[in-house]
């Protein structure tokens, strides 16, 4: 959305979120072209589903060959990281983190209702198995459904992306 550079999205999920890495660094770390590749095997298998949609940010940068470590550069040069770029200021870097988590949860929330997994395996997937600091669940309990919403709906209203569409299980009562 152009609303943050990827060395202050990876900043904020790590310093703020406790994230073991931010999405761009991680992204750098496994292979641009792997994440773009299963982005796109979730999208068709998904019929479209337009949450899904693979990020032009992603083909752009295997369209350019920026592939991450494994060609010397992706979103970053090999050596850089996002701690030799300045910080966002807090407020920015707090509003940053606020879009990660929201989204988290609310894909979890679709996942829920579609009957994917049960709320105990999506907290244990995303905290054993992408090493997350917690899962949807925790982050819902910390920081309420009602500033979850909040958060989407604004993107929602700014964005007009179906990436920031609420899932109905998210407007129920808690």
């Amino acid at each position: 959305d152009g609303f943050a550079a990827p060395w202050e999205i990876d900043r904020a999920c790590v310093e703020l979120g406790g994230f073991p890495l931010g999405p761009f660094e991680l992204m750098d770390t496994v292979g641009v072209d792997i994440s773009l590749a299963v982005t796109k095997s979730m999208w068709e298998q998904s019929y479209g589903e337009p949450r899904w949609r693979p990020s032009p940010i992603q083909v752009a940068q295997v369209a350019a060959g920026r592939l991450g470590r494994k060609t010397g550069g992706g979103f970053y040069d090999e050596g850089d990281s996002w701690r030799s770029h300045p910080a966002a200021s807090p407020d920015h870097a707090a509003t940053i983190l606020d879009r990660v988590v929201a989204n988290l949860v609310n894909e979890a929330a679709f996942a829920l209702a579609a009957g994917i997994a049960t709320p105990a395996d999506l907290e244990r997937a995303m905290v054993v198995g992408l090493n997350h600091p917690k899962g949807p669940a925790a982050w819902e309990r910390e920081w309420g459904r009602e500033r979850i919403v909040e958060i989407l709906d604004e993107l929602w209203a700014t964005e007009h992306d179906p990436r920031y569409r609420t899932s109905p299980r998210l407007r129920r009562p808690a």
